[in-house]
């Protein structure tokens, strides 16, 4: 369980568990989620409306690479510099993290419309963990400044 906890995970529950259990686990989860939406200002935003978002979006996607890929496609590895933020635009993508003696967690799964390899950019910060497609997937590289330039933040 220390482990778990050490490794990132937000809670731990044992096999056999019960209903009850794992509600209590779910719950607690959604009020974090509730408090941390709820310490956002909501002038955090770009300021601009639902509709001006998406045209930007889209543009942002529009005027980027699509890369395909093929199954188990390596995308980015631990320690690699990020480059960009990817949209899956088809096919489904795993993060994972690996150890030395073989063992695998996987970290995130990415369908088609989501994004990943953001908080990388954001934090400026080496991937620490790998991405691979699960199957055969086109994801949209988006360049780490266009992302910035969207966000309206400078490149610190």
């Amino acid at each position: 369980m220390r482990k778990a906890m050490e490794m990132g995970a937000d809670d731990y529950l044992t096999k056999p568990f019960d209903d009850v259990e794992l509600m209590n686990a779910i719950e607690v989860r959604l009020k974090k989620h509730e408090q941390l939406s709820a310490d956002t200002p909501e002038d955090a935003d770009l300021n601009l409306s639902e509709e001006e978002q998406v045209l930007l979006l889209q543009e942002l996607l529009a005027n980027s690479r699509v890369k395909t890929l093929k199954k188990k496609q390596s995308i980015f590895e631990k320690d690699d510099s990020p480059t960009y933020v990817y949209y899956v635009k088809s096919g489904q993508i795993r993060s994972f993290k690996s150890y030395k003696d073989g063992r695998e967690l996987s970290t995130g799964i990415y369908i088609e419309g989501n994004y990943f390899g953001y908080a990388s950019v954001l934090l400026n910060e080496n991937y620490e963990d790998y991405a691979e497609a699960v199957e055969p997937s086109e994801v949209i590289l988006i360049p780490k400044d266009a992302f910035w330039n969207f966000c309206g933040k400078s490149q610190l």
